[in-house]
């Protein structure tokens, strides 16, 4: 989280692309604690996206895999998790949200025009 908001402050491109990417790492590594049906990984893994989002220049297939495992956490999650304090808070409608920005990408790479190996910066505020 102290990455995160970090990188919302920093003003230096650069420096600002390094604090998501790390924020994004952290969330990851913080999803992989918990069990594919937890909330928890649900929720981290939207999170590591929402900062792959703004970590710059970011290899396709990091997004794609990043998406999948988002996709696959919260269909496991919602057949649990329907009435937690996060899913009351919005959590369903946050995770969405997030997995919409994604949608282009995905589209893209479908189509071809985009490679796994092809190099994506949304770069957003």
């Amino acid at each position: 989280m102290w990455n995160n908001q970090m990188g919302i402050r920093e003003k230096d491109q650069d420096k600002k692309h390094k604090y998501f990417q790390t924020a994004s790492k952290a969330y990851k590594e913080s999803a992989d604690y918990f069990p594919e049906d937890d909330e928890c990984s649900a929720w981290f893994r939207s999170i590591c996206l929402q900062n792959l989002y703004r970590a710059g220049p970011t290899p396709a297939w990091v997004f794609l895999e990043t998406m999948d495992a988002v996709d696959l956490a919260s269909a496991h999650m919602k057949q649990i998790w329907t009435s937690s304090a996060l899913a009351m808070g919005g959590r369903d409608a946050a995770i969405n949200q997030t997995m919409e920005t994604g949608g282009n990408i995905r589209d893209a790479h479908a189509s071809g025009q985009l490679k796994d190996e092809g190099v994506i910066s949304l770069n957003m505020p």
